[in-house]
């Protein structure tokens, strides 16, 4: 009976993959530098960014989680952009690909975190 060695491949291939990760320079330190976020490696790019912020901002990630976006699995990435095009502050625009209508109703000159703060998505009283 011949053995298999599947795992042991896998393991070999995702070693490889972070490591030529973190060879990376050039856009990736940039863009690092540009956002205020740390560099990450090819293996922490696999993980959902709440993985890493629930520990490095606990209490940004459980305003997400008690929200209707947290109960509703609408994840970082959909409003704020992945690694490559993070945007700390997300444009109006992100909020429109869902939130059409209430854009529409809502002042033009305002950002919606003007009125809803952001992870919490209540009207400010």
């Amino acid at each position: 009976m011949q053995k298999r060695h599947y795992p042991l491949i896998g393991l070999l291939l995702l070693i490889g993959l972070v490591a030529c990760g973190g060879m990376q320079k050039g856009p990736q330190a940039s863009q690092a530098a540009k956002t205020g976020h740390p560099q990450l490696s090819a293996a922490d790019k696999l993980q959902p960014c709440y993985q890493c912020h629930k520990e490095v901002t606990p209490d940004i990630y459980q305003e997400w989680y008690e929200s209707r976006h947290g109960i509703g699995q609408v994840r970082c990435f959909q409003c704020h952009g992945g690694y490559e095009d993070l945007k700390v502050v997300p444009d109006r625009s992100k909020c429109g690909i869902c939130h059409m209508k209430a854009l529409e109703n809502c002042p033009k000159d305002k950002a919606c975190w003007s009125c809803h703060p952001a992870h919490k998505f209540k009207v400010k009283k």
